[in-house]
């Protein structure tokens, strides 16, 4: 059987509304937190891993390169205007296009559109093993 992704959560930080920019000109970080559809970590919350991206316009990113002569791009999502529910609509549609055999091949899949909290993570091979608190701080799993 395949394993889908599913959409938990979306934590979007400084909206136009929040900032005041203009909805067809900014650049927003969202955290989409996504996993393994129909799974449960073992304290009964969703079960889900972090994509990091960010979602701008066409009008701030032609603002952005000006006196530059290039800028990269991966992680973004483009839209014509700031909208919530257009960015929700095209996490869906991408994750909807995704299967794997197993959830670090879904997740890799997805990374390839963002940024998985994972990427490159040495220990995922034995996913008993991950410890994201002492990966960034050295704290020890009991």
């Amino acid at each position: 059987m395949k394993i889908k992704p599913k959409l938990s959560n979306l934590f979007i930080q400084s909206s136009p509304q929040e900032t005041g920019n203009p909805i067809n000109d900014c650049w927003v970080m969202v955290h989409a937190d996504i996993g393994p559809e129909g799974t449960k970590a073992p304290d009964g919350t969703v079960a889900t891993d972090i994509f990091l991206f960010y979602v701008t316009t066409p009008k701030h990113l032609i603002n952005s390169v000006k006196g530059e002569d290039y800028r990269f791009g991966r992680g973004l999502l483009i839209v014509e205007e700031y909208s919530e529910a257009l960015i929700r609509k095209a996490f869906e549609k991408l994750l909807s296009s995704i299967e794997g055999d197993n959830w670090e091949e879904v997740a890799n899949k997805i990374n390839r559109y963002g940024h998985w909290e994972f990427e490159n993570y040495d220990e995922w091979k034995d996913h008993s093993k991950v410890n994201p608190l002492k990966r960034l701080f050295g704290i020890k799993r009991k």
